[in-house]
C-alpha cells in the first residue's frame, strides 16, 4: 500500500516538475517585456510612431511585444481584439492594458502591465512613461486586459 502511494507521490511531483518551466517561463516573458519596455522610459511621444525614435501608445506595445516574438495588430483597438482576456485582479506583468475615450470613444490607448497596479505606456504628455493603471487620469477609462504568455 505504501509502495503505491510513493508511486503516486513521486509521480505527481514528476508532472508538476515537468510542467513548472511552462509556468516560468511565463514569468520570464513579462520580465523580458518589461526590461525591454524600461529601457525606452522617456522617448519622446509621436503620433503613429513605432521607433525609439518616438512612439504613440500603440506603436510602442507593437514595438516591445515584437521584440520577444509577439505579432500584434498596430492599432490598440485591432490589438484589444487579439490575446486572452485577463481580469483585472488577475493581471501580470507583461499583460497589456486597454483604456477607452482618452481622446475618442472606444478602445483608444494600450499600456503594458510593470506590476504593483503600474504601467508603462507611450503618453502624448510625458512620453514613454509610468502611471497608474486603476487610478488618476486613467482610472475610470480602464477597459480590460489581453494576455500574450
Amino acid at each position: 500500500m505504501f509502495r503505491k502511494f510513493a508511486s503516486v507521490v513521486l509521480a505527481s511531483l514528476m508532472v508538476m516538475f515537468l510542467f513548472a518551466p511552462n509556468a516560468q517561463a511565463a514569468s520570464s516573458s513579462g520580465d523580458e517585456v518589461i526590461n525591454i519596455a524600461e529601457k525606452y522610459l522617456g522617448t519622446p511621444y509621436e503620433w503613429s510612431g513605432e521607433s525609439p525614435d518616438g512612439f504613440d501608445c500603440s506603436g510602442f506595445t507593437y514595438y516591445v511585444m515584437n521584440k520577444v516574438g509577439v505579432d500584434l495588430e498596430r492599432g490598440s483597438y485591432d490589438q484589444y481584439t487579439q490575446g486572452t482576456s485577463v481580469t483585472a485582479s488577475n493581471l501580470q506583468i507583461g499583460d497589456l492594458v486597454f483604456f477607452s475615450g482618452t481622446y475618442k470613444v472606444g478602445v483608444s490607448h494600450v499600456g503594458i502591465y510593470i506590476g504593483n497596479g503600474d504601467m508603462i505606456s507611450a503618453t502624448k504628455s510625458k512620453g514613454v512613461a509610468i502611471d497608474p493603471v486603476f487610478s488618476g487620469y486613467w482610472g475610470d477609462k480602464y477597459t480590460g486586459a489581453k494576455r500574450f504568455f
